[in-house]
Formats: structure tokens, sequence, C-alpha cells
């Protein structure tokens, strides 16, 4: 064989020989990107091993970073929260070039409001604005801080985030969310409110309530002991008079004897509840019962002080 047949297979081998990486990593790129298209069409388990196959493959080095984000987007999107943050922990911390790093700064916080973890949430997503405040993820990183503000109870600083974005971010499509957070905060207010009229109303009634008690408790003992002296009366007039006044006294008991019913009926439906749109009308009809009641003690209190006069004039 001539020297220069010798030279054309070695020629040809060592071109195979230079292509094989090319030729590896475009079989890296061709299962990066069935698993994007896999992710893009919503099968996120069959993304995610496709994400898993190019990291394993060590010819598609080049790759890994990207890979390892998207892996943990698959992973959100089935919920596998713990997995998703040890993969994007280990993106943010390994490949600080790539071009996902920016977007994987954002994840890293709707990650942590997905895992309930609220306080963290609002600080990673503060870090984020600030470190991209260009972003084209800004103004959903602010709404993701209202609702972690707003899960925290805390509606005044939420109120203030959903209208910044409102007022500052028009165009993202997290406005008309915004809206509907900020009724949503109104009608929380509003049934705050109320409630806390109605334990206050509750509180003045029962408070009421005690206070004639012990004034009914007082003038009953004290009615008794009188009741007891006029049994001593013989005068004609005076008898009259006691046994008028014993039947008008015998009346407003019979009312109290009604009221204290009514005021029972009353606190059994109260323990049951009491709807928002009733609580004027029960606080009314509160006050006119004990209005009723206090007059029925009046007509005690003149019904004693007769009868101190009379023991007077003895």
């Amino acid at each position: 064989m001539s020297e220069s047949k010798r030279i054309v297979p070695f020629l040809l081998l060592l071109f195979i020989a230079g292509s094989l990486p090319l030729l590896a990593q475009e079989a890296g790129a061709g299962r990066m990107k069935s698993a994007l298209e896999a992710f893009g069409s919503g099968t996120y388990q069959d993304a995610l091993l496709g994400f898993r196959e190019v990291i394993l493959d060590n010819d598609a080095q080049k790759l890994h970073g990207a890979a390892y984000y998207w892996l943990a987007r698959s992973e959100m999107a089935l919920k596998n929260y713990d997995d998703a943050a040890r993969d994007l922990e280990y993106f943010l911390e390994n490949f600080p070039k790539s071009s996902f790093y920016r977007d994987g700064s954002y994840w890293k916080g709707r990650l942590l409001f997905l895992q309930n973890d609220f306080d963290n949430a609002i600080r990673a997503l503060y870090d984020f604005i600030e470190a991209y405040p260009d972003h084209e993820f800004v103004a959903n990183a602010y709404y993701w801080i209202g609702e972690s503000l707003f899960a925290l109870g805390h509606l005044e600083k939420a109120q203030r985030i959903f209208n910044l974005i409102i007022t500052d971010y028009p165009a993202s499509f997290k406005v008309e969310a915004s809206r509907y957070r900020l009724s949503l905060i109104e009608m929380k207010e509003r049934e705050e409110e109320l409630m806390r009229l109605l334990k206050m109303s509750h509180e003045e009634y029962l408070s009421a309530l005690e206070e004639f008690q012990r004034r009914e408790k007082m003038y009953d003992q004290a009615i008794s002991g009188y009741q007891r002296k006029l049994t001593a009366l013989t005068a004609n007039d005076k008898e009259a008079l006691v046994q008028e006044l014993s039947s008008d006294l015998d009346a407003k008991e019979q009312e109290i004897a009604d009221l204290k019913r009514q005021i029972s009926q009353l606190s059994q439906r109260g323990n049951e509840g009491v709807g928002f749109i009733s609580v004027p009308e029960t606080a009314d009809s509160r006050e006119e019962l004990l209005s009723l009641k206090m007059k029925a003690l009046t007509l005690k209190e003149l019904y004693i002080e007769w009868l101190l006069d009379q023991e007077e004039g003895k």
C-alpha cells in the first residue's frame, strides 16, 4: 500500500475522534430541547426526567446550569417543594453566571411562599427586587410579597403593596389580582369591625345585666324585710294602701319574670351565633329590655321609700 493510501484512513480517524465531543454535545442539546418542550406542554414528569438525563451526561456540562434551573421548576410544578428547594439552591450556589440566575432568585422567593414560609419569602423577594429593580418579574415579586403579608394577617401592609402594583405597574397582569385582594381586605376589615362592635355590645349588655341583677337582689331583700314589718300594721287606711301597693308590686314582679325569660331567650340566640345584619336590632332589643327592667326597679325604690316613711311615722 502506498504512503498516501495509508494517510487517508488515519486522517479519517482523527476527524471522527475530534467530532465525538461535538456529537455528544448535540445529543445533550437534543435531550435538553425535548425536556423543555415537555415542560412547555405541561408534561412535567417527562420534563423532569429529561433534565436529569442532561445533568447525568458529563459531556453536556455546559447545559448543567440550565438543566438544574428547569429541574427545580419542574419539581415546583409537580409540588415536590423540598426537592425543588434543594435543586434551586444548588443552582444558585454553583451557577452564578447562568443566564437563568436572576430568574432563579425570583423563584426562590416564590418557592418559599409555596412552602408557607411567608417571612423568608418576603425577605427573598425584597432581595430580588433590590438586586434586579428592572427585571420583568418585579411586579410579580411585589404581588407575592403582598400575598405573604396577607397570609400573615398584616392587612394594612398588604393593602399598600397591592395599591403600589396598581399604581406603579398598571401593565402587569397582576393588577386584576391585586384589585381582587384589595376587595377581600376591605371585606375582612368590615368583618373585624362588626365582630368588635358585636363583642363590645355583648360585654356592655352583660355588664348592665349583672348590675341589674345585683340591684334586684338587694331590693328584693329589703322588700321582704319590710313586708314582714307591714304584717304588724293594723290601721284600716294603711292596710288598704299596702294591699294596693302589694298588688302593683306583684304585677311588676310578673313583668320582671317575663323580661327574664326574654333575656334568656335572647342570650340563647346570641350563643348560637348572631348574623352581622341583625347586630343593631339585637343591641336595641337588649337596651329596651334593660330599660323596662330599670323602670320596674324604680317602682320598687319608690315602694321602699314609702315603707321607710311609714316606719319613721310610727
